[in-house]
């Protein structure tokens, strides 16, 4: 019988939790800057440019925030 949604959901969760608990940090950060360069080379160049500037406005947003705490 195949999973519902909800468990597979569940599934890759749980299977994503293991694998994360294999990892020593070098690895960790080696996959992270792995995936982000995939995920921003599959960006137009115009996209990267937009995507920048708008996490770079939430960051500057989100620090501001904190600083009038």
């Amino acid at each position: 019988m195949p999973l519902t949604s909800e468990q597979f959901n569940e599934l890759v969760e749980q299977y994503a939790e293991i694998v994360l608990d294999r990892m020593d940090i070098g690895t960790m950060e080696q996959w992270i800057f792995d995936e982000l360069c995939n995920r921003y080379s599959d960006m137009s160049e115009t996209e990267l440019r937009d995507y920048m500037v708008e996490i770079e406005a939430v960051s500057y947003t989100h620090l501001r925030a904190h600083e009038t705490k």
